[in-house]
């Protein structure tokens, strides 16, 4: 199990494919959608969705629903025909299954918060970082790193151009402006 390729879906793709473009100075690789109209009916903010590789599609669907998941409409499949199942794991966090093949180079571990982290990683099994949620202003999510080569201008744009940003030790932890959260590191 790991994450295959990482998906931005928001409520305005133009801007959002411009501020990741201004922050990271570069052309973003990952795939930005529109938020769906359905994720919008359920409060859904804008949000990093993270495809997770499995060996065994329907077993760890069904392994996830089992713990408590909750399935986010129909299987939908991608352009070469891989199948693609949307959850909210049992902590409140989306994330996405599929059988395609691995491709993503992730530089930083991805970070899970919720209210039971220890009870994620043991579901997840993945190498990935459990973190408990303390704050209550913060929903159970998955957050993916971006690595940047010069981590001051880098949170120095994002700030300009409209997203807030938290440091701590680790890195920082930010949301460009429509919302979406994701996390900076150096």
């Amino acid at each position: 199990m790991d994450f295959h390729h990482f998906e931005l879906r928001t409520t305005d793709v133009a801007a959002a494919r411009k501020f990741y473009e201004a922050v990271l100075v570069s052309p973003l690789e990952s795939l930005i959608t529109e938020l769906p109209a359905v994720a919008r009916a359920r409060g859904a903010p804008a949000h990093w969705l993270g495809h997770l590789h499995v060996d065994d599609l329907e077993r760890t669907v069904a392994a996830f629903l089992e713990a408590g998941a909750e399935r986010l409409g129909p299987a939908r499949t991608t352009d070469d025909g891989a199948p693609v199942i949307g959850l909210r794991d049992p902590f409140g966090a989306a994330v996405a299954l599929t059988s395609r093949p691995v491709r993503a180079t992730v530089r930083a571990r991805p970070m899970h918060l919720s209210h039971d982290p220890e009870r994620a990683r043991r579901l997840y099994a993945l190498d990935a970082t459990f973190l408990p949620i303390t704050d209550a202003t913060i929903h159970a999510q998955w957050v993916f790193p971006i690595v940047v080569t010069n981590f001051e201008q880098t949170i120095d744009r994002i700030r300009r151009l409209g997203g807030d940003v938290l440091i701590s030790p680790a890195g920082a932890y930010a949301h460009d402006p429509q919302g979406a959260a994701f996390a900076v590191t150096g």
